[in-house]
Parts: C-alpha cells; sequence; structure tokens
C-alpha cells in the first residue's frame, strides 16, 4: 500500500457514538424483531399443517424447525453490524473531518483544504466548505489590511498644509469656471 493510499484510510471504524451507536441499536433490534417473526411463522406454519401434539412436543417441533434459521441469523449477525458500521462511517466521518476544520477555522488558525475519500458520502460539501474557508480567511485577512490601514491614518500626525492645498485647489477651481 503506498502512502498515498494509506493516508486516506480512516483509523477509526466507530467515530461518532450518538449516530452509529444508534444505527447499531435499530439493526439489533430489527434484527430481534425478524427472529421473532420467523419464530412465531414457524409456530403458526406447524400448528397449520396439523400437528396434533402436545405442547411439549408441539414446542420441540417449533424449536427443531427454527433452529436452522437462528444459527444462519446469529452467524449473519456480526456482519450486518459490521458492515453498518463501515457504511455509516462514509457519512460520519466527513462530518466528523469538516467539523474538526470549522473549530480550527472559528479559532483562526490555519484549515486543510478538504478532500474526502472516493466512495463517502457528502463529497460536495468538501468543495462547499472550501469555498466558505476561502471566503472567511479573506475576509479576515481583508479586515485586518483595514484595521492597519486605520491605524496608520490614525496615528499619523495631522499634515497642517492640507487644508491650505486644499482650498488653495479650489480656488483654481473657481478661476477656471
Amino acid at each position: 500500500m503506498s502512502s498515498a493510499q494509506f493516508k486516506n484510510v480512516r483509523k477509526r471504524l466507530y467515530i461518532n457514538p450518538e449516530i452509529q451507536g444508534g444505527l447499531i441499536r435499530r439493526t439489533l433490534a430489527h434484527w430481534m424483531l425478524y427472529m421473532v417473526a420467523v419464530l412465531l411463522t414457524v409456530t403458526l406454519w406447524t400448528v397449520y399443517r396439523g400437528s396434533e401434539a402436545t405442547a411439549v412436543s408441539l414446542t420441540q417441533e417449533v424449536l427443531s424447525n427454527f433452529a436452522p434459521a437462528m444459527i444462519a441469523g446469529l452467524v449473519l449477525l456480526p456482519f450486518f453490524l459490521y458492515d453498518q458500521l463501515k457504511f455509516s462511517n462514509r457519512m460520519v466521518g466527513p462530518i466528523y473531518r469538516m467539523r474538526q476544520e470549522m473549530k480550527k477555522l472559528i479559532r483562526g488558525e490555519g484549515v486543510q483544504k478538504l478532500r474526502f475519500r472516493d466512495r463517502d458520502h457528502w463529497t460536495n460539501l468538501a468543495d462547499e466548505f472550501n469555498s466558505l474557508a476561502e471566503t472567511v480567511i479573506f475576509t479576515r485577512q481583508s479586515l485586518r489590511n483595514l484595521e492597519e490601514k486605520y491605524e496608520r491614518v490614525a496615528s499619523s500626525p495631522i499634515d497642517g498644509n492640507r487644508p491650505n492645498r486644499l482650498s488653495a485647489h479650489l480656488t483654481q477651481l473657481q478661476h477656471r469656471s
């Protein structure tokens, strides 16, 4: 892996507990709801087929029919959760980076030009943030320049001949007209 490619890899997969944690909790809730729905379906199917067994034997039959689905669900669950983290990282990662640069911009520190990874979401936000950052930096610099000019003008001694030169210039203009 080249250094340019290595630099493009995020070091942490779980960076926003509020959003990513919420997605993981929802995925777990959906998975559990699905497993309950499968269990109920298997139970109803077993009863519908006309099994005339006792409650104990019916429970054993339902559980033996449900076991393969439960095992498959347990095997797949970690992959679902990992995929959810990886996918959500492509959404929250860019926002996390942009927030870090925004904090620097607010503090008046230098900011890096944002460029998100190719598979990240919100890539258009990087361009918009970069334009905004350039505008803020330009505006701050212009304000500093104006403040410096104001300080120079305010602190310079007043030229005593200035009013005389102005009135002489006005007198010349009046004579020409």
